[in-house]
C-alpha cells in the first residue's frame, strides 16, 4: 500500500516509490514503510522516519515529524486491530502504511489503514484522559492535516509540516 496525496486535487493515489538520494534535500523525495498492524510497528516506523529525515538533512523537523507519525500511526494500528475479521475466513493481519514525501517547501506525512471510518478528534479532552489528544496534537503541530478515503476501502490521514 504505497500512498500519495495529490496536493492540487486532494486525491489519494498510488505511488511508485523511488529510493531517496542520500544526503540532499531535493523536491520529490519519498519514503514509504508498510507493516502488519501491531503496536510494535510504531517505534520502528519512528526510527525509520528519523533516519530518513536525517538523510534528507531535515533534522530540524525530526521532533515534530516524529510526534505526528506517532499519533497518526498509533491511531491507524488501533483502528486496524479493531477491524472485525471477515466472517468464516482466515485473513492476514491488517496492514498499515507510513509515507513521507518531501516537496520544495513541505514535508507531508501520510498514514494509511484498512478502516474507512475517520479517527475521532475530541473537541476538549479531559486533563485526566489517557487518550484522545492525538489529533489535537497533530492539528497544533502541522500546517494542515486531513483525511481522505482510499478506493477499495480504508483511509489515509495526512499532515503537512512546512520547511522553515
Amino acid at each position: 500500500m504505497a500512498i500519495c496525496l495529490d496536493s492540487a486535487t486532494g486525491a489519494v493515489t498510488e505511488l511508485s516509490v523511488p529510493r531517496p538520494r542520500s544526503g540532499a534535500v531535493d523536491a520529490g523525495l519519498h519514503f514509504c514503510f508498510e507493516a502488519r498492524a501491531h503496536p510494535g510497528v510504531v517505534p520502528l516506523a519512528r526510527r525509520c522516519a528519523r533516519h530518513t529525515l536525517a538523510a534528507w538533512r531535515l533534522g530540524h523537523l525530526m521532533d515534530d515529524a516524529e510526534l505526528v507519525i506517532s499519533e497518526l500511526l498509533t491511531n491507524a494500528v488501533q483502528a486496524s486491530l479493531a477491524a472485525p475479521p471477515a466472517s468464516g475466513a482466515r485473513t492476514a493481519a491488517p496492514v498499515v502504511a507510513l509515507c513521507l514525501t518531501l516537496d520544495s517547501d513541505l514535508l507531508t506525512v501520510l498514514v494509511g489503514d484498512c478502516r474507512p471510518e475517520p479517527p475521532v478528534r475530541r473537541a476538549d479532552p479531559d486533563g485526566d484522559d489517557e487518550a484522545g489528544r492525538g489529533l489535537v496534537i497533530v492539528q497544533a503541530i502541522s500546517d494542515d492535516w486531513g483525511i481522505r478515503p482510499v478506493a477499495g476501502g480504508g483511509k489515509v490521514v495526512w499532515a503537512r509540516l512546512g520547511l522553515p
